[in-house]
């Protein structure tokens, strides 16, 4: 999983997905607004760092996709593929 924040304040998971349709590349945007909804779904507080909840979730992030897994928590987020 690759994940950084953005200049804008947005979270953006980005990655390539081997394993449908011939493998393709994406991007999935969790603007600011929203990035207590993510914490929420971590776990954790105000001042955790986001980054290393993320980090230390990755197995059960991965195991269906970083999309999937914040939109069945309810998070709002982008998607762009290529």
């Amino acid at each position: 999983m690759r994940v950084r924040h953005e200049r804008t304040g947005a979270l953006v998971f980005s990655g390539y997905d081997r394993a449908h349709l011939g493998g393709y590349e994406y991007l999935v945007t969790v603007r600011p607004e929203v990035l207590p909804a993510v914490r929420a779904a971590l776990g954790v507080g105000p001042h955790a760092d986001v980054l290393d909840a993320l980090c230390a979730a990755v197995e059960e992030i991965m195991a269906v996709g970083e999309r999937s897994w914040l939109c069945s928590r309810g998070v709002p987020c982008d998607l762009q593929t290529w």
